[in-house]
């Protein structure tokens, strides 16, 4: 995944696989959306970004053991669980 190759990213193709060799930048681009999306309804319109390093990590970490997952299976399983 770089961004020079795509400036659309369908996170529903996206594999662990993709995330472990992804660059840094790219890697935190996703976790912050990921954030986002897993943000409660009501919750502040606050950016946390130690709380977003750390689940982006945890993510990293968690599809370098998974390389076959998809990245929401596995974004559902660390970041789903922060809700």
């Amino acid at each position: 995944m770089s961004s020079a190759q795509a400036t659309v990213l369908d996170l529903r193709k996206l594999t662990c696989d993709d995330i472990a060799k992804g660059s840094s930048q790219d890697n935190t681009t996703v976790a912050v959306w990921l954030n986002g999306y897993y943000m409660e309804n009501d919750a502040e319109a606050v950016i946390d970004f130690d709380k977003v390093n750390n689940l982006g990590n945890a993510l990293v970490k968690f599809c370098a053991a998974n390389p076959k997952m998809s990245v929401s299976d596995a974004a559902e399983k660390i970041m789903g669980k922060s809700r």
